[in-house]
């Protein structure tokens, strides 16, 4: 069925030679009316243009605002299940550990809740960044 979701992905696969994150944004919506149609394709052409590097997927999505922490998530949910797979060491390294009420580890779940530990990962990360994101956006806005 048509829906502008689907609109949306249309354009943002057509604009994946596209550089400019700020110029996609622009045409894609990048979060700012909150919806699924202004979040998702941008999200989805930001994941893709750096699969294999989370940090600069991480911070292309972020540095055109927005719904930040949506678009993160969401990206950051995308390239852990890929190669990406978790964000930067650097990163892990400054968030606090898995509650022990959290089943299992990453070295003896299965696949599925390896996925799953990596977005949790992901959203850890991204629950220590995004208050520097959002500083760092209002001071250059």
């Amino acid at each position: 069925p048509k829906s502008a979701v689907g609109a949306g992905l249309r354009r943002a696969r057509d604009m994946l030679d596209y550089a400019d994150a700020g110029t996609v944004a622009a045409v894609l919506g990048c979060g700012r009316r909150t919806s699924a149609h202004d979040t998702v394709p941008f999200a989805l052409w930001s994941a893709a243009r750096a699969l294999g590097d989370f940090e600069t997927a991480f911070w292309t999505t972020a540095q055109v605002g927005g719904d930040v922490d949506t678009t993160c998530a969401i990206v950051g949910g995308i390239l852990a299940g890929g190669k990406a797979g978790t964000p930067p060491a650097a990163w892990t390294g400054q968030v606090e550990a898995f509650p022990e009420w959290l089943p299992g580890s990453a070295d003896e779940a299965g696949a599925r809740h390896r996925v799953t530990l990596r977005v949790l990962r992901v959203l850890r990360v991204l629950r220590v960044l995004a208050p520097r994101v959002v500083r760092c956006l209002s001071v250059t806005v």
